[in-house]
């Protein structure tokens, strides 16, 4: 499998369009598709540990040095991807709201999984 096969297979497992991939990566959309279709192979560690990141992996993953797919034991969803894009947004102040702000959901039956 190549680098580029390796991105496009987390970007979709992570149910992500190239868009919010490469506004993650502050790229262009074209960007993102040269590095999928193997025009670009040599990506600098400047792009390939954001890129890893975004995707929740690791660069040894996606430069094919090992078959170790997730950063973690499961890959995140799309909805916890955005959740941390937004809370990695807040100052230290911004995150400690949220987390009384979900603190006061999870008081409430109706929005708890059963």
């Amino acid at each position: 499998m190549t680098i580029g096969e390796r991105i496009k297979l987390k970007r979709k497992e992570m149910g992500i369009t190239v868009d919010d991939l490469a506004i993650r990566l502050n790229k262009n959309r074209a960007t993102i598709y040269r590095y999928e279709s193997n025009e670009i192979e040599k990506l600098p560690t400047t792009v390939l540990e954001p890129l890893a990141k975004a995707l929740n992996t690791t660069p040894a993953y996606l430069m094919g040095w090992n078959d170790n797919t997730d950063l973690i034991q499961r890959s995140i969803t799309s909805l916890e991807a955005i959740i941390l894009d937004k809370c990695e947004q807040l100052n230290e102040s911004g995150q400690a709201k949220l987390m009384e702000r979900l603190d006061e959901l999870l008081e409430v039956p109706k929005y708890i999984n059963k």
